[in-house]
């Protein structure tokens, strides 16, 4: 495990990512400081494995709407640090919109799934419903829509049953989450 601060010599993460491809094993510590991680993140974004240490740290705990805004100014072009920002629920209400006509597919999909997952946060039963239905034929997120709605803590039980009749991983994982919340409690 290596730690990765704002005095770690780039040319060290450089030669394991030379290595190995990756940062896996690369961690940023807790009690860094968003100053901090801003000064990590404008170190590394140049150099051939800039992405993954953005990825990092937008990962990071500290890592806020300044950091966010400060690693989209060093890799706007990227998108996969785009899509590490709109998956980490990290990204303001503002960025969503202005990425949600994105040339990217990608990008427009990553935005969709960021949006969606804050109408689910309040949903009622019944949006729940009408999220399903609006994304049963969609071309590229139907399936990942069904299975985040398959795996959301507060799906409903009806839903969950409809879920389950796909012949899928959504559907099984649907019929797994009806079975552990229609199990009888322990008496």
């Amino acid at each position: 495990m290596i730690e990765l601060s704002a005095d770690t010599d780039p040319e060290l993460i450089a030669a394991y990512y030379g290595e190995h491809g990756t940062l896996a094993e690369v961690v940023i510590p807790a009690p860094t400081s968003s100053e901090e991680l801003q000064h990590i993140a404008e170190r590394h974004a140049e150099l051939d494995h800039g992405e993954c240490v953005l990825d990092l740290v937008i990962a990071h705990g500290a890592a806020g709407p300044g950091v966010v805004d400060a690693v989209l100014e060093l890799a706007p072009d990227s998108s996969q640090v785009v899509n590490t920002i709109l998956t980490s629920n990290k990204a303001p209400p503002a960025l969503l919109e202005r990425l949600r006509n994105s040339p990217s597919p990608g990008i427009r999909d990553h935005v969709e799934m960021a949006m969606l997952e804050r109408e689910l946060s309040d949903a009622s039963p019944e949006q729940f419903e009408a999220v399903f239905e609006r994304y049963l034929d969609h071309e590229s997120l139907g399936y990942a829509v069904r299975y985040r709605l398959a795996v959301h803590a507060r799906a409903p039980v009806d839903l969950l049953r409809r879920i389950s009749t796909f012949a899928d991983a959504t559907g099984r994982t649907a019929s797994e989450r009806l079975a552990q919340r229609l199990e009888p409690e322990p008496e």
